[in-house]
């Protein structure tokens, strides 16, 4: 068979396969952004085991994720049971332990957003109903985290933003008694201390960045009011 060459085609054909040459490296590039993208999608948080959950927070991937799947990833995260989450805290390496502190406060972070924003869209006369709301869950989480580890579990739950606005890293790796599991207390505040002084101001301006100077200042409104509905409900601490 004789072949033929591109010089000696008519300029209708040469088009014709350009088309079907041009085509086929679309389609080429759009199902490898498709199978690239389906990769990058977060999981659905509620199909997997707690295992697979586990894995995903102390992999480090729940960093990249939106305030929506890091509410959803959270909300997953309360579904196992806390002594689950503290043996699988003994277990973890420093940099997994760090990937899961750092995950943990993400979703308090975001959470706690997700409230104040609840908060100011509410009209007046509604407002004080909501911290109403809040309060009675604070103090009710705070009575079941001094029931689970008796008088030495004072303070607020981990992850959770006590009235004055500062949040408790602390607690998910406490043993009944009140201990850190399997030692890793001790190791968890010794590598606390071994963070420079540069790398602890870099921490506070990666999280200042996370959020604007009107979330900011939202912020501190909301637990101002948190505060004073507190002190007229005669529990002020």
């Amino acid at each position: 068979m004789k072949k033929i060459r591109w010089r000696e085609m008519d300029k209708r054909k040469k088009k014709k396969i350009m088309a079907i040459f041009l085509t086929s490296i679309l389609m080429i590039g759009a199902i490898a952004t498709t199978i690239y993208g389906l990769s990058k999608r977060p999981p659905d948080f509620e199909k997997l085991s707690d295992e697979k959950v586990f894995n995903y927070i102390k992999s480090g991937k729940a960093k990249t994720l939106d305030q929506q799947h890091l509410i959803k990833l959270g909300e997953r995260l309360e579904k196992i049971p806390p002594e689950q989450r503290r043996e699988v805290m003994g277990e973890l390496t420093p940099e997994e332990r760090e990937n899961f502190g750092e995950s943990r406060r993400r979703i308090a972070e975001v959470r706690l957003q997700k409230t104040i924003d609840e908060f100011f869209s509410l009209p007046p006369q509604k407002q004080n109903e909501f911290l109403d709301r809040q309060i009675d869950e604070m103090e009710k989480r705070m009575q079941e985290f001094r029931q689970r580890f008796g008088e030495r579990g004072e303070g607020f739950p981990q992850g959770f933003m006590s009235p004055s606005g500062e949040m408790r890293q602390q607690g998910e790796g406490l043993s009944a008694s009140g201990q850190q599991a399997g030692g890793q207390g001790e190791a968890a505040r010794q590598g606390r201390r071994n963070i420079s002084p540069d790398a602890r101001l870099q921490r506070m301006r990666n999280r200042l960045s996370e959020t604007t100077p009107e979330e900011r200042a939202k912020r501190r409104e909301y637990f101002r009011r948190l505060r004073e509905r507190m002190a007229a409900r005669g529990r002020s601490r």
